[in-house]
């Protein structure tokens, strides 16, 4: 078992058992983030992991960016549906979608498959 959580602007997976760090999911890009700069601080840092059951992992960022990793891919699926910060994850149990709440209100499916979301 692993455990998955946010470190600064990274993601960082921990094995259980040994407490041995396993990966460390950089976000890629340096000029990914909505509407912010690499210099803005904590707008880019993650607030929210999430891990799917296949092995994906989807971390939330304070700029309303979300990030997902399928399964032992480097680079990141970069999704800027979200006008504000984004401070919920849910994988959906049965299908690869990302449901996410913003901090306004919105809440999106995203669709990590099709790359596609829809906005509610």
């Amino acid at each position: 078992k692993e455990v998955v959580c946010g470190a600064g602007r990274d993601v960082v997976c921990w094995r259980v058992r040994t407490g041995e760090r396993t990966r460390t999911l950089r976000r890629g890009d340096e000029t990914d983030l909505v509407g912010a700069s690499p210099l803005d601080g904590p707008r880019g840092e993650v607030v929210a992991v999430a891990a799917a059951v296949d092995g994906s992992i989807a971390a939330a960022c304070a700029s309303g960016l979300v990030r997902v990793w399928r399964g032992d891919a480097d680079t990141p699926q970069a999704h800027d549906h979200h006008r504000a910060a984004v401070q919920a994850l849910r994988w959906c149990p049965f299908a690869a979608t990302l449901v996410t709440g913003g901090a306004n209100g919105d809440i999106v499916l995203i669709d990590v498959v099709a790359e596609r979301a829809s906005h509610r």
